[in-house]
């Protein structure tokens, strides 16, 4: 972005001459479109290494084989680690992989079922007076996306609770 720093010893720090600068107005500048999906990231109960990961594919900063390349650092292929079959960068590896598109077919089906859940549960609040409670939307989202992969053919054969204990498991046996 290249942005001019100065200093004044009235002012600070100041970003182009114009205002203050500081870390919260640079980070706003820094996310732009992208600021909603951010701030639900950053709020997101995962572990902080799980959030800077996330954070980096967002901003295209994960050391992909493509990155790697374009920071001047020499890989053995460009091919992806996992299919070996195109060049690896951010896009092909997280949405366009072969190995990646039937997890992503899978948080596809969850993510359909906290859309259709949570917008049911909301017009039970609105027109129904029902009560919030996030916790049971969390359960009927998990048994709404249990029926919907079981209900297909060729799909994993597996029971509720096995899907609610050990869902990577079940999303492995989903073909």
């Amino acid at each position: 972005m290249g942005y001019g720093l100065g200093h004044s010893p009235r002012e600070g720090v100041f970003l182009n001459g114009r205002s203050n600068w500081s870390v919260s107005s640079h980070r706003r500048g820094l996310e732009g479109e992208n600021a909603i999906v951010f701030k639900q990231l950053w709020r997101c109960k995962a572990l902080p290494s799980a959030l800077v990961t996330a954070w980096r594919v967002l901003e295209n900063k994960l050391a992909t084989r493509v990155n790697l390349e374009k920071r001047g650092i020499a890989v053995e292929s460009p091919l992806c680690s996992l299919c070996r079959v195109e060049v690896e960068s951010n896009n092909h590896l997280f949405r366009l992989c072969n190995v990646s598109t039937s997890a992503n077919e899978m948080w596809g089906v969850i993510q359909t079922a906290v859309v259709s859940e949570l917008w049911k549960h909301r017009n039970n609040v609105i027109f129904n007076g029902g009560v919030v409670d996030g916790l049971e939307v969390v359960a009927l989202v998990q048994v709404k996306a249990w029926s919907w992969i079981t209900s297909k053919p060729l799909s994993g054969l597996f029971s509720f609770s096995e899907w609610c204990l050990e869902l990577l498991i079940c999303m492995m046996m989903v073909s």
